[in-house]
């Protein structure tokens, strides 16, 4: 233990944090530090130890009250920022689309500003058919040619997220190659330029 330590090296032990609960008030936690010193005799032999014992439970707690203060508030300042960086992206977009555009223009605003906002390295814009069980390529970006004639026109029903973003009208988030394929039974047909399916 402490003593045996201090009393075999001579050598106090400081700053020594310990919790617990006291007879006194049994199911209430509270915080000591304790400074363990050798007492010597004239020789320099150790003979004895000095132990200083001080609660500081109120201090323990306020440190964390501290800390959880200090902490709330990076976070607030970080949602701040976060949301004044999707508000000027926001804005960015309004501003692009305030002309009058086509179909095809407002497309490209969405996928120069989405792939930007996203940090994306590949995508595509599809508009339901006037048939209504068939989606049309409006636009896509970082995959090669022959994809953009695979995916021209498809149906609506495919397994693909398009056809489940469409029916739900909710965002569809797919966690890699694994995730994709339990939802939809097979790996995708196409990869993005440079890149593999399992990026």
């Amino acid at each position: 233990g402490f003593a045996r330590r201090v009393l075999e090296t001579g050598e106090p032990l400081r700053d020594l944090e310990l919790r617990g609960e006291t007879p006194a008030a049994p199911g209430e936690v509270r915080d000591w530090l304790e400074q363990w010193f050798p007492l010597f005799d004239a020789a320099g032999a150790v003979v004895g130890l000095n132990v200083v014992v001080e609660e500081v439970t109120e201090r323990r707690r306020a440190d964390t009250t501290l800390a959880a203060a200090v902490a709330a508030e990076r976070r607030a300042r970080e949602d701040a920022e976060q949301a004044a960086h999707r508000l000027a992206r926001l804005q960015h977009v309004a501003a692009a689309l305030s002309p009058a555009l086509s179909p095809a223009e407002v497309a490209d605003v969405i996928m120069r500003e989405g792939f930007e906002a996203l940090g994306a390295w590949g995508g595509g814009i599809v508009e339901l058919a006037s048939d209504g069980v068939t989606f049309e390529l409006l636009r896509m970006g970082g995959f090669p040619a022959e994809s953009e004639a695979r995916y021209a026109r498809f149906p609506a029903d495919a397994p693909l997220p398009s056809g489940d973003v469409y029916r739900t009208g909710a965002p569809v988030f797919v966690e890699g190659l694994d995730a994709w394929v339990a939802r939809y039974g097979s790996p995708p047909r196409v990869a993005p330029e440079g890149r593999s399916l399992e990026e």
